[in-house]
């Protein structure tokens, strides 16, 4: 949250149903979340958690919702926070999220 906040992105968390959005404009109904989030869990818990994101973004596109997925690796390999602020703009700017 702290890197989309200095790339000037403004998102809130938010109770959506029984999901818990870290990231997210409600009112533009846009969740932004890891692609692969359930990596980083211990490896017992990552089959269940996988397919709980999986319903989870189901459902919310269901609803309307946008489900933006962030590249996990991709972040992960990145040393600096200047490498990673710039990685976190490129996506708002992919994504055209510059209105948040």
């Amino acid at each position: 949250g702290e890197l989309f906040r200095a790339a000037g992105l403004f998102l809130h968390p938010t109770i959506y149903g029984p999901y818990l959005l870290e990231l997210a404009d409600p009112l533009g109904q846009t969740a932004i979340e890891w692609d692969t989030s359930w990596a980083l869990y211990p490896p017992w818990r990552r089959r269940q958690h996988e397919a709980f994101v999986r319903r989870k973004h189901l459902h919310l596109r269901a609803e309307g919702w946008h489900v933006l997925c962030v590249p996990l690796a991709e972040f992960q390999a990145l040393t600096s926070q200047e490498e990673k602020l710039e990685f976190v703009s490129s996506f708002a700017t992919q994504n055209k999220l510059e209105h948040l």
